[in-house]
């Protein structure tokens, strides 16, 4: 039997073009530092290095045009697993992750290491019960891999436009946090930075898909590693003499979490279920870091970590990445590299938190009101933080800070030079436009591929589909703008979009996958109704008619979708001989892909019909 090595035919300078933007970049710091030295004003220096890194990444991406629509969509299925892994896992935490959950957990402590649980338990999942199958079946879309599985266009247009919702709900976050970075550097109004932002978004992948997202989002991560690991591991060097953020801040919440515990607070609601993450306005610090219980209840606890990891499990622009990977080996190790890196990166945004924090309590706890650092002042000029107009002693509960300017502001309360401040805010921004790229993409293929052809018995010709795809990417670009200019709180909508992937998506991916007997009816009537469900619980906890967060109307929502999902499906006559074999060919991991060999049967007719 002859043995293939996959290595061979994924691109075997991957690790030279990497090596090579990595010492652009690192060398572009430099150029900055020696700048900042020589007497470059501030607002020259940040804009340079605003528009610098931003048109490399735009270059990258116009340079890697696709050839045709398999290149377009899957990379021509040679990206190497460490690459994809560390793409995969800063499309999964994206900007939102960077700099809201680094802010959720400096304002309300351990508390939100719900969030940090729930992400790295999704990208588990992941690879554990989709990832693989994904990849075997080789479709270009989720949507697509359903309609292959259930043999119906139905499914196929029906999940499309169910998991539509939450991949452009994800983009418009993005994107508002991108605009916010980018006002931050330029100085310009955040309305028009989000116009901004989605160009650039949209540029990096609408000539060469997943090709270009392959590359962009690589380098992006580099960019997005450096602002974290640098100023984390001097800040760790200065407290600890150990250049080991990640263990180190533990000494610091020691120090000050006994003064906090000594402050009276305003008391909190208590409740088993309750879910309360803070706004991105100003808002005071409202208890002690180490406090647990105070915004996320016992009860709910494990509830929103379940929601949040079945959500990351069923986001499109995930496991669209599975059919980049060379083989179903090369894409389970690609997961593990996701996992790997997505849990060094919320390690370390959990120092950066744990840093600032104590940056605060020791820098103006105690101070007086006419007396505070000149970093804080800074944010107080730029309406980001605010304190009492007093003289006497500030304590935590009378500051106000911005949840989004955490980890951007650790830099200036450690006293860093410019060059590293704009180093944190231009790898934030990287990951902004990693994750919103990636969801871009994702929400232009359903379009494309399910919801304009997905009627088709057939898929159209290769030039037109390849044009189908870059116009479908372009207006992706356009809904998530739209959607961004009413987004005012983007940790709280990325929740909602994954409580909604959640109750919606996982069910049928899972199920159709774990289960034969799956059938189309209940496949479509379980998606709807977990939908449906979701969607009025949401609406009526929004509205005050139940006392319970909207983020757990997904746990409702899902087991509704399995229950109908199953009741019709056991109702439903015997599922069709093709759908079996589907399942039967996905559950095998060797082999040739099967939407690869249906598109090669696929040329081959046609060839056969033009002759």
């Amino acid at each position: 039997m002859t043995v293939i090595n996959a290595t061979r035919f994924t691109s075997r300078r991957s690790g030279t073009y990497v090596a090579i933007f990595a010492s652009t970049y690192v060398s572009l710091f430099l150029c900055a530092l020696i700048a900042e030295q020589l007497g470059v004003a501030r607002g020259a220096l940040e804009k340079s290095m605003a528009v610098a890194p931003m048109l490399l990444f735009v270059g990258i991406g116009l340079l890697m045009a696709a050839e045709d629509s398999h290149d377009f969509y899957a990379a021509s299925r040679r990206t190497a697993p460490y690459y994809s892994g560390l793409s995969l896992a800063l499309t999964a935490i994206g900007g939102t992750g960077v700099v809201c959950i680094t802010g959720a957990l400096f304002k309300i402590g351990i508390d939100a290491l719900v969030l940090l649980i729930g992400w790295v338990t999704g990208l588990v999942f992941a690879g554990v019960l989709i990832f693989p199958f994904v990849r075997k079946c080789g479709a270009y879309t989720i949507p697509s891999f359903l309609g292959l599985r259930f043999d119906s266009r139905v499914v196929r247009i029906s999940s499309a436009a169910v998991l539509v919702v939450p991949t452009l709900l994800i983009v418009a976050a993005e994107l508002r946090v991108g605009a916010f970075l980018l006002g931050w550097m330029t100085g310009q109004p955040e309305v028009l930075m989000i116009g901004l932002t989605a160009v650039l978004a949209t540029a990096m992948v609408a000539v060469g898909g997943m090709r270009s997202l392959t590359w962009t989002s690589a380098t992006q991560a580099i960019a997005a590693l450096l602002a974290m690991v640098v100023p984390a591991t001097i800040v760790s060097l200065l407290i600890s003499n150990l250049p080991f953020p990640q263990m180190m801040h533990g000494n610091l919440l020691r120090a000050f979490s006994r003064s906090e515990f000594a402050q009276s607070f305003p008391p909190l609601p208590s409740g088993a279920a309750i879910f309360r993450l803070p706004g991105a306005g100003l808002e005071p610090f409202d208890g002690p870091y180490l406090q647990s219980f105070g915004h996320v209840g016992p009860l709910s606890l494990p509830l929103i970590v379940l929601v949040i990891a079945t959500g990351i499990a069923g986001l499109p622009a995930l496991l669209n990445r599975a059919g980049t990977a060379t083989t179903v080996y090369e894409a389970r190790k690609s997961m593990g590299w996701a996992v790997l890196n997505a849990a060094f990166i919320l390690l370390t945004l959990a120092s950066v938190a744990g840093f600032m924090r104590g940056y605060v309590s020791e820098q103006i706890v105690n101070a007086a009101g006419d007396r505070l650092p000149l970093w804080f002042q800074s944010l107080q000029q730029h309406g980001l933080a605010a304190v009492g107009k007093t003289r006497e002693a500030i304590s935590l509960s009378g500051i106000q800070i911005k949840r989004d300017v955490a980890f951007v502001a650790l830099p200036m309360a450690a006293g860093m030079p410019v060059a590293l401040i704009t180093l944190a805010v231009c790898g934030a921004l990287s990951s902004a436009l990693a994750g919103a790229s990636a969801h871009i993409l994702a929400l232009g293929g359903m379009i494309a591929e399910d919801l304009i052809n997905g009627g088709r018995r057939e898929a159209p010709e290769d030039a037109r589909r390849l044009l189908a795809g870059r116009l479908a990417v372009g207006l992706s670009g356009g809904l998530g703008l739209a959607v961004a200019c009413f987004v005012t709180d983007p940790l709280a909508v990325v929740v909602l979009a994954l409580a909604f992937s959640a109750a919606t998506g996982f069910p049928v991916l899972v199920l159709s996958i774990l289960w034969r007997k799956v059938s189309r009816l209940g496949a479509v009537a379980g998606m709807m109704t977990g939908a449906g469900v979701t969607v009025v619980l949401m609406f009526a906890a929004s509205t005050g008619v139940i006392n319970m967060s909207p983020v757990l109307a997904a746990v409702f929502g899902g087991p509704a979708n399995f229950l109908v999902m199953v009741a019709l499906s056991q109702a439903s006559p015997m599922t069709a001989r093709r759908a079996l074999e589907v399942v039967r060919d996905i559950r095998i991991p060797g082999g040739e892909a099967i939407y690869d060999r249906e598109m090669r049967l696929l040329r081959r007719k046609r060839a056969s019909a033009v002759r």
